[in-house]
């Protein structure tokens, strides 16, 4: 059971790391790359996003 839960785990981070890679690979410039990258933990959990996007948002 915690083999199967590790292997979905891995997976997973794995399909993450390749997408983010391919990303930053087609997109050059870094400031793009970070607010994706911060829209991506958005989208993991919002809790700790809200915030977070808020100052963002303030400081624009």
């Amino acid at each position: 059971m915690i083999s199967y839960i590790t292997n979905q785990m891995s997976v997973r981070f794995l399909f993450v790391f390749i997408f983010i890679a391919y990303f930053v690979k087609s997109v050059s410039s870094r400031e793009r790359c970070l607010t994706f990258t911060k829209y991506m933990i958005t989208k993991m959990n919002p809790r700790f996003s809200n915030t977070r996007e808020s100052k963002y948002n303030r400081r624009k």
